[in-house]
């Protein structure tokens, strides 16, 4: 089959055309910086680069040129894209699995928009947009939730009144299950674990950022909550925070619940401790100039990763078999790994730091031997969706 897979971010909107029989894509790219002046796509053809011409700054007028680009492309090669998967952030515990959408699934998205209010929003509107240029298609909505739904009571459950739960639904839901379910299943096949029984920690280090426990296949736990707000430190998020900090902050500042909210969604993690920037890169050429809040900025991120690493590791019952880095900056910050293992000597990481320069060896693995295996891990989120959109579709 040849499906489109559509992977809308808060500020981004990246897209791949995949053939199925070959696992691979003829035409893929990314439209950046949307919702602002600067905004800009870049389509890659068999290789050769083409840049969109892009009339409007929002999602539906992004998703509107890459739809007439590929459409255009593809009858060229006498093709036709024959479904549509969409990644969608929060489905709660509605959606377990991937869904065929329908007017009740866009309705239960937008419904779970609070939850995810830089995510599902944006996503809706790709998905109307698409529907509405292909309404014979199938399209499919793959969440980033229904890999964590394997998790145990004792993992999602918080300690808050049963009304809480029964009601409303509060609990853990966990994110970024398209690539932690894609990088597990592809660390079992290269470094020939048991699938039923591997240990496997995957660490998706990216703007937003989480890492799972993944136990034969499965995800046990992880790191983010109700929302994509918890956990490890990101970009423009905090990550955990205590819960009576809205209160405070409410009678301290005078801030209103949203406001407290937005600041700890858009105007915290990395980019409120460096003071400079989100990126990692700019983060890092500070700190290497010896600029103090860069340099504090990064131990904490590095504290805060591998405190959280470790506590997952509290839902296996026995060692861990792998550390899977993954995401822009698991793939491409070699210091972040480094420092990640170098925490984690004491329970036999022994980091290569040749293989770790060069982003691993042909399987992607920077470790030694003689312990655990850590490795680098491209994700494949695109793919990922391809394949179950494929699978629902046949």
């Amino acid at each position: 089959m040849i499906i489109l897979a559509l992977n809308a971010g808060s500020s981004s909107l990246k897209f791949a055309v995949c053939c199925t029989d070959s696992n691979t894509f003829p035409m893929e790219g990314i439209i950046e910086k949307i919702g602002t002046p600067d905004i800009f796509g870049v389509l890659k053809n068999n290789g050769e680069k083409l840049l969109l011409t892009l009339g409007g700054k929002d999602h539906q007028a992004a998703i509107q040129v890459v739809l007439a680009t590929l459409f255009h492309e593809l009858k060229q090669s006498g093709q036709s894209i024959e479904a549509i998967g969409h990644r969608v952030v929060h489905g709660a515990d509605i959606f377990h699995s991937a869904t065929l959408i329908d007017d009740s699934v866009i309705a239960s998205i937008a419904q779970l928009s609070p939850l995810a209010p830089l995510h599902n929003p944006p996503t809706l509107e790709v998905i109307k947009a698409a529907i509405a240029l292909y309404p014979s298609l199938p399209q499919v909505a793959i969440f980033d939730t229904a890999f964590h739904q394997s998790m145990p009571e004792k993992a999602f459950r918080y300690a808050v009144p049963d009304a809480w739960f029964e009601n409303h639904k509060v609990r853990k839901y966990g994110f970024h299950g398209t690539s932690h379910s894609y990088v597990s299943a592809e660390a079992i096949r290269r470094f020939n674990l048991c699938p039923d029984t591997s240990n496997i920690v995957v660490a998706h280090l990216g703007n937003g950022a989480s890492a799972t426990a993944v136990r034969g296949g499965k995800s046990v736990d992880t790191t983010m909550g109700i929302s994509p707000l918890d956990g490890l430190v990101m970009g423009t998020r905090s990550g955990t925070v205590d819960p009576s900090l809205h209160c405070y902050m409410k009678n301290e500042a005078g801030l209103s619940v949203e406001e407290v909210t937005d600041t700890l969604t858009k105007k915290s993690g990395m980019l409120a401790l460096s003071e400079t920037s989100s990126d990692m890169r700019d983060i890092w050429a500070k700190h290497d100039q010896g600029d103090s809040k860069a340099q504090m900025a990064l131990e904490v991120y590095s504290y805060r990763l591998a405190k959280e690493v470790l506590a997952l590791l509290a839902a296996f019952p026995s060692k861990i078999d792998a550390l899977i880095f993954t995401g822009g900056i698991g793939e491409n910050d070699k210091r972040v790994r480094a420092r990640l293992l170098e925490s984690l000597a004491w329970i036999g990481f022994e980091i290569d730091h040749e293989l770790n320069q060069v982003g691993g060896d042909t399987k992607g693995q920077i470790t030694k031997s003689n312990g655990p295996i850590a490795a680098v891990i491209e994700t494949q989120e695109e793919l990922e969706i391809a394949l179950q959109t494929k699978a629902l579709c046949q």
